[in-house]
């Protein structure tokens, strides 16, 4: 029952890491954003 375990586990963990690196190349491939935007936003975040 162990290995059956192991082996799903396994399973899904790699597959879920692929599924989430197939997602982010979707959404932020080809984005324009530069470096600075990425500051503005994340101090506009933080000061909410």
């Amino acid at each position: 029952m162990e290995k059956i375990k192991d082996f799903l586990l396994s399973l899904i963990e790699t597959y879920s890491s692929k599924l989430s690196c197939w997602a982010w190349d979707k959404r932020w491939k080809y984005r324009n954003t530069s470096h600075a935007d990425w500051i503005k936003g994340y101090n506009k975040w933080k000061t909410k």
